[in-house]
């Protein structure tokens, strides 16, 4: 059945491989201009990091580094907090808060 097909001719031309070769060669270049672009991009956050390092190192203030870890532990632990509550509270809310009848 596929010798009855005809055949495309079209891929062997010598223009087409030629045209082929040359957008492989284009991408190739832009791979390697993205690669520069982004080890760049790389170096110049590490100077950012390397200097607000230096700038809380030598602040007089407490550095911001803590803070967030403060913060964040903070922010954990309350929430467990809140949890914990919220469970307690739906568990012994009932016996808590019920008036017993006079009698």
């Amino acid at each position: 059945m596929t010798e009855l097909m005809p055949r495309d001719n079209l891929m062997a031309a010598p223009e087409v491989m030629r045209k082929r070769e040359s957008e492989k060669l284009k991408v190739q270049e832009l791979e390697r201009e993205l690669a520069d672009v982004q080890r760049e991009e790389h170096e110049l956050g590490m100077k950012l990091h390397r200097a607000y390092k230096r700038l809380d190192r030598h602040a007089e203030y407490e550095p911001t580094s803590l803070w967030v870890r403060r913060a964040t532990g903070y922010l954990f632990y309350s929430g467990l907090l809140g949890l914990l509550a919220c469970l307690l509270l739906a568990y012994f809310g009932p016996l808590l808060f019920t008036h017993p009848s006079p009698g």
